[in-house]
């Protein structure tokens, strides 16, 4: 349980990073691009999908980064209920 929330937390960081660095990526495409200067214009021009695929994959590293506490924090209470 401890490693497994250990690997939780971490790979929902590392998702969080992915969503943000995909959402610039997004952004600088468009401002090179189509010269796009404000956000709203990005996301009418960008596909649904596309900009869902960022907003899914921020919504699943927060549910990760959760388990994985909670995973840790049930290991921490169970070691420590052993010990008294």
């Amino acid at each position: 349980m401890k490693i497994g929330g250990i690997t939780l937390f971490i790979c929902g960081i590392f998702l969080f990073g992915i969503s943000g660095l995909e959402k610039v990526l997004i952004y600088i495409a468009g401002a090179i691009s189509f010269k796009f200067t404000e956000m709203e214009q990005l996301k009418n021009f960008t596909p649904p999908d596309i900009w869902n695929l960022v907003n899914y994959t921020l919504i699943i590293s927060i549910i990760l980064c959760i388990a994985g506490l909670v995973l840790f924090v049930l290991y921490l209470n169970s070691r420590y209920r052993k010990v008294d």
